[in-house]
């Protein structure tokens, strides 16, 4: 189809060439490349092949079909950065969750996104993530929920490796039934909510829940109170400052402080034990 051309020479302008039958595949609505070594040339045209069959509703016909499978190991060896871009096309066009899908179906997906793992729960994921969260490695990492070293090769800025950083760690966080905000903001202060979104989205029930709840309400975390509120109290300077403030933002995360004044009543009865 991509070989179709006019001629624009005066004697047969506007005569239409269609040296490979791309009128013919049109009408089938059928994709296929030039050549047999097309996708080992240039293994980034299965992804463009993929886009397209889904912009279009064309189809890859089984001889094609036949050839990316020979590609398979051209595919091995391309690098992060050629699959990174042809995958922000794919985001682009809202297409990540059919790519996966026909990826697979072609046995082809690992050969992208080695170690990747692939079922409905993948889709389950992706279905869940926030507009906010389609770039790259956050579509990427639906594959790799339980396989998370394996997402460490597409994470290429600074900021992609820290993210990868606080998914693990996020990863064996320990969350009961009965963890509230609070506990969590313990554990979690530190993460960005992008991280605390990604992880939310690969639990159920109430770890899912308690995720949510916490990323909507440190978005209005107030400062109650200063080191110099603790200070002009009788508080000593060390570790008891830093501890004192983070105990009553948990207080604030599960409801039990709610203004300054119930902050500063709080501190007051500390020193009075």
């Amino acid at each position: 189809m991509n070989a179709l051309a006019i001629q624009i020479n005066e004697e047969h302008y506007g005569a239409l060439l269609d040296p490979f039958q791309g009128i013919e595949d049109i009408k089938k609505q059928q994709l296929r490349p030039l050549h047999n070594l097309s996708f080992m040339e240039d293994p980034t045209r299965i992804l463009r092949a993929i886009r397209f069959e889904q912009r279009f509703g064309f189809t890859l016909t089984i001889e094609s079909r036949r050839f990316i499978k020979e590609a398979e190991s051209s595919i091995q060896e391309l690098t992060v950065n050629r699959i990174r871009n042809e995958w922000q096309k794919m985001i682009a066009e809202g297409l990540v969750t059919e790519a996966y899908a026909r990826l697979e179906e072609l046995n082809v997906l690992q050969s992208f996104f080695p170690g990747a793992r692939y079922n409905d729960r993948t889709t389950e994921v992706l279905g869940c993530s926030m507009p906010s969260d389609q770039d790259i490695l956050s579509t990427i990492f639906p594959l790799y929920t339980t396989t998370l070293p394996d997402l460490k090769r597409f994470a290429v800025t600074k900021y992609e490796q820290q993210l990868v950083q606080e998914l693990s760690t996020l990863f064996d966080l320990r969350l009961g039934e009965n963890t509230t905000c609070g506990d969590l903001h313990r554990s979690v202060k530190q993460i960005s909510n992008h991280a605390l979104r990604l992880t939310a989205c690969t639990k159920t029930g109430h770890k899912h829940s308690l995720l949510n709840q916490y990323v909507q309400k440190r978005k209005n975390l107030p400062v109650l109170i200063q080191a110099d509120d603790l200070l002009v109290r009788g508080f000593k300077k060390g570790p008891i400052i830093k501890h004192t403030l983070q105990t009553i933002e948990e207080l604030w995360f599960d409801d039990q402080i709610a203004t300054r004044e119930q902050a500063l009543d709080y501190i007051n009865s500390l020193r009075n034990l």
